[in-house]
């Protein structure tokens, strides 16, 4: 895109992955200015502040990037959706496990993610919405949930990605503890008891699960829907962590993996969810949509997005219900 005289605004979360968005402010500026752009950076002061800096601030800008974790993204998308304009969205990875930033192939080193912006292209990227609330890339419960949004930030500062695996095995009770629910969509109505469940946009789940590319369209309007059963006998466990070491979901009855577009889960209000890593109230009926498109996404390489109609096909054949 044309970027002489583009108005950029950065969302910037001091906080997150040891501050090193923060610390990198003066190159970003640098880099963003050289390009042509017009910067002004906010910094957030506490929960939800990220969206309500975009609803105030989306009309005035061209781009708006946000810096941080996967859950600075989401404030930042959710307020950019509640805007009367929608600029293109950045995203500069700087939090603790950044799964979003991996799915999008977003590079590692916050300098690289910020020429990345410079010099890509956009993609239209399809966005979740969970009752009143909206998700970039997941919506999930059970296993590992509870790890995701309470490791304090001091730890994750500290330890990083670790502080998420410390977290996780504190948690590891809840891997033979299932919840009861019930999924309906056009697609599947099933009922049963699960240890997991993550209803997602991305090829990564807490830095743990893995889907391949050919399986995940950005925007298609779909979700990728993955359940997990209980685990009752040693067979089952190594069966069903080679499906996940291989990405070989349809081959594994313990899994049960599917796309849909919408969605309504039925489950014990009490039931813990996250979305985007972030906590999320449960209630006894929520229903789950995909926006198509919803949002301009800025990336590296647009055409590495489009996924050939053939591996589309034969993926979709061998979908298992």
């Amino acid at each position: 895109m044309e970027k002489m005289g583009k108005r950029l605004l950065m969302i910037v979360n001091p906080c997150s992955g040891k501050r090193k968005g923060f610390k990198a402010l003066p190159k970003l500026h640098a880099l963003f200015e050289d390009a042509g752009f017009l910067v002004t950076d906010y910094l957030t002061r506490s929960r939800g502040d990220a969206t309500r800096a975009a609803i105030e601030m989306a009309n005035d800008f061209d781009v708006i990037v946000g810096v941080g974790g996967d859950g600075t993204l989401n404030e930042v998308v959710s307020g950019v959706l509640a805007s009367e304009n929608r600029p293109l969205v950045g995203y500069i990875p700087s939090g603790t496990t950044n799964d979003f930033a991996r799915s999008l192939g977003l590079p590692r080193k916050i300098s690289r993610a910020a020429r990345a912006i410079v010099d890509g292209g956009e993609i239209p990227f399809d966005i979740g919405r969970f009752a009143d609330r909206r998700f970039c890339y997941i919506a999930s419960f059970g296993a590992f949930v509870k790890s995701a949004y309470s490791a304090p930030q001091r730890l994750k500062n500290l330890l990083g990605h670790t502080a998420y695996i410390l977290r996780g095995i504190a948690d590891v009770a809840t891997m033979n503890r299932p919840h009861h629910i019930r999924l309906e969509s056009d697609e599947l109505k099933v009922e049963g008891d699960f240890i997991f469940g993550a209803i997602s946009n991305s090829t990564s789940f807490a830095g743990l699960l893995k889907l391949r590319r050919s399986v995940v369209d950005f925007n298609d309007g779909k979700f990728e829907v993955m359940l997990i059963r209980p685990m009752k006998t040693p067979h089952q466990i190594s069966q069903c962590l080679r499906a996940i070491a291989t990405k070989n979901y349809y081959e594994n009855d313990q899994i049960l993996f599917f796309h849909t577009g919408r969605l309504r889960v039925f489950s014990d209000p009490a039931m813990p969810w996250t979305l985007d890593g972030e906590y999320a109230v449960g209630s006894e009926m929520i229903e789950i949509s995909c926006e198509r498109g919803a949002i301009r996404l800025a990336v590296r390489d647009p055409d590495a997005f489009l996924l050939k109609e053939a591996t589309k096909a034969s993926d979709a054949d061998s979908t298992c219900f």
